[in-house]
């Protein structure tokens, strides 16, 4: 576990035409990435559950893997296999993964984390074929679970390496894009907040938005760094009304909310 600003730093070291020596190397692809929106402000005080038979289970299953004889050569190792239905399901994931490397495709510019993906895949439902008390055979329900698994991390780490590697100002303008929509319909019922909804389209002044928007945007420079971006693909537009430098807001950016 680390913070966002170290995980940042790592990606950025030798950074010198889109990639650092974290990725180049092959360091990133081998992790499962996992970055989950926040809860904090999300989180009211719950009682603690006088039964926790889920994770009883978990608990009395790795004690119980764990107590097993440590093993001292690779004849002794357990050897997991894929029956012949999961195997073809893994070819099928994998071939389909690796199609997508092409240019313009989705996961175009991430060839080299695509290319430990049907190993994660493997390893996965191996773990899972283990864990839980099979006969060593990889079956076609836990194969399916394995790569259900192997592509939400594989997005998680394209997603995470990709804003990892974003400059500063498109970072804030993303936030910015969040609190407007969390905010805009909240603080709008307020005149005199300085929001306005006008022709569907909602306004805010920039020293409102300096004044109550997210912390690290209320410096000058970086929020008229990100208003800049948002302007550019026309998720805003500013407007000059008397000596007020108007904030309008495209509705496009809750149609989704």
């Amino acid at each position: 576990m680390m913070q966002n600003s170290v995980l940042n730093y790592l990606l950025k070291l030798g950074n010198v035409e889109g990639s650092g020596w974290a990725e180049d190397t092959g360091f990133v692809s081998r992790f499962l990435f996992a970055s989950p929106p926040s809860l904090i402000g999300h989180r009211p005080y719950s009682e603690a559950p006088e039964e926790t038979k889920s994770m009883d289970k978990f608990h009395e299953r790795v004690s119980s893997l764990l107590a097993e004889p440590i093993p001292y050569s690779f004849e002794e190792l357990k050897k997991v296999q894929f029956s012949s239905s999961a195997k073809k399901m893994w070819i099928e994931e994998f071939d389909r993964a690796e199609s997508l490397c092409s240019s313009g495709c989705d996961y175009s510019g991430f060839g080299g984390l695509v290319s430990k993906h049907g190993e994660r895949i493997a390893r996965i439902a191996g773990v899972l074929t283990v864990f839980e008390e099979s006969d060593l055979i990889v079956s076609e329900k836990i194969m399916e679970s394995a790569i259900e698994l192997g592509k939400w991390h594989l997005l998680e780490s394209i997603r995470i390496i990709g804003a990892g590697s974003l400059k500063p100002e498109i970072n804030d303008a993303l936030d910015l894009i969040e609190w407007f929509r969390k905010n805009t319909f909240r603080l709008s019922d307020n005149t005199e907040s300085g929001f306005e909804s006008t022709n569907n389209e909602f306004e805010i002044t920039k020293g409102v938005l300096q004044q109550f928007g997210p912390i690290k945007i209320r410096n000058k420079t970086m929020r008229d760094s990100a208003l800049k971006v948002l302007a550019e693909n026309h998720w805003l537009k500013i407007a000059k009304r008397g000596q007020r430098q108007i904030i309008q807001l495209n509705p496009l950016m809750f149609s989704n909310v």
